[in-house]
């Protein structure tokens, strides 16, 4: 919620609550109105020729909309002339009302500054150090008013000669003593050094075969036509290299420090380079060159080979052996046909399969069965037959007749299954040769 200041209920923004900027905006404006016309009701006024004028009084110029306070106790010029021309002419007289400095722009003549404002004048980029009205800005700026912090002038002429310089390669080349920017070095001498002269910038173009081992660790670069080097020096006269083009484009060779040359895949699978960088395809081509030789068999868990295997069409729907020996193939029955099972094969039991068994027997009517003892009497009740005494002969006799016993059939002659269910899971795999 936006709350308001206790004296002059200036807004002050909910910083949690959007927008609250355009809130921070309103309530600024206010801010500078109100002391705007607070200044005004305290006795500042337009300013104006032929009026007198003492320390503290507050006027405001009507080209610039800017109020400013005396500094000095003046009578305003009776010829009519404007307030900036005035304050110009007198840049202690007046000072500008202003609390913050600012970015200003463009330099500009007969402007108020004040000490801190930000301009820009001729690519030169400046810092005002004390307050004043402008006048001319080189006038100024020898007069301690503006600071310079970057100019552009001096670096941007150091480049814009009209010729290049001229200097044969040598051991020592020394490029800081030569008056141009640019030179170009001929010949085709070893240069070791580009000499000791501090704080250059050196633009090179070389139009021979020059060997380079300044600024490279040792290791040597060869020039060819067109190259071109830029470098610097710095308070000690040690020179740096900034950059190196080489004249068609190409990289530089990978003996070259700081110089990253790519590796065709040609030359990763031949493997002699030791400087080249690797591609990722490279890399990917290298390891499978180097891992795996030509003809080697893998299996992969996807559908089509890895770029540089051909997938092996020949087995298919098959299980994996593991032998010590000699490989090859083998089996009638197709992998996902044996695993699909769920019943054994129907088979029917010849006799000699059958185990040693009984039959049940049926009594198809009563009968029964006599045993006479040696008397020939029937009183046996226990059926015993007892030898005779005092020597008599035993009398035996049978009486028989048909027994109408039956034997039971079982069975349906058939064949029977064993339920199974061997639908083992699995993955499916490729085999791939590499190419």
């Amino acid at each position: 919620m936006t709350q308001f200041s206790a004296h002059f209920r200036i807004p002050i923004p909910d910083f949690e609550q959007e927008p609250w900027h355009d809130e921070l905006e309103a309530a600024l404006r206010q801010v500078d109105q109100a002391i705007y016309e607070a200044l005004f009701a305290a006795g500042a006024a337009l300013w104006e020729n032929d009026h007198d004028y003492f320390v503290g009084d507050i006027a405001l110029d009507d080209i610039d909309g800017q109020l400013y306070v005396c500094a000095i106790n003046h009578t305003s010029p009776s010829t009519p002339v404007a307030f900036t021309t005035f304050r110009g002419a007198n840049p202690t007289f007046w000072n500008a009302i202003v609390t913050i400095p600012q970015f200003r722009g463009i330099w500009a003549a007969a402007t108020s500054y004040i000490k801190g404002d930000f301009v820009i004048d001729n690519q030169r980029y400046a810092v005002a150090t004390v307050s004043h009205v402008s006048t001319v800005f080189n006038t100024d700026l020898g007069n301690g008013k503006w600071a310079v912090l970057i100019d552009l002038t001096s670096i941007q002429a150091g480049f814009n000669e009209n010729a290049e310089g001229s200097i044969a390669s040598a051991s020592t080349t020394d490029i800081g003593a030569e008056a141009p920017s640019r030179l170009v070095i001929t010949g085709t001498a070893t240069i070791t050094s580009f000499g000791t002269v501090a704080n250059k910038y050196k633009m090179l173009r070389y139009t021979d075969a020059a060997v380079v081992t300044h600024l490279l660790g040792g290791v040597n670069r060869t020039m060819r036509a067109g190259d071109v080097q830029i470098l610097t020096s710095n308070a000690a006269g040690q020179w740096r290299e900034i950059t190196f083009l080489r004249a068609d484009g190409n990289p530089a060779t990978a003996t070259e420090r700081g110089v990253v040359e790519l590796a065709t895949v040609a030359e990763v699978l031949a493997g002699g380079d030791t400087n080249r960088a690797v591609t990722p395809q490279g890399f990917r081509f290298g390891f499978n060159d180097l891992f795996f030789s030509s003809g080697t068999k893998m299996l992969f868990q996807q559908t089509n080979a890895p770029v540089g295997w051909t997938k092996d069409t020949t087995h298919n729907d098959k299980a994996l052996r593991v032998v010590t020996g000699a490989v090859g193939s083998g089996g009638t029955v197709a992998f996902s046909t044996v695993f699909a099972r769920t019943a054994t094969d129907s088979h029917t039991l010849s006799i000699a399969q059958m185990p040693t068994h009984a039959h049940g027997v049926s009594e198809g009517a009563g009968h029964s069965h006599v045993v006479l003892s040696i008397d020939g009497s029937t009183n046996n009740p226990g059926g015993q037959l007892t030898s005779g005494l005092n020597g008599g002969a035993a009398n035996h006799t049978t009486e028989s007749a048909v027994t109408g016993l039956t034997i039971n059939n079982e069975g349906g002659s058939g064949g029977h299954i064993h339920g199974i269910d061997i639908r083992v899971q699995y993955v499916d795999l490729i085999i791939a040769t590499k190419d």
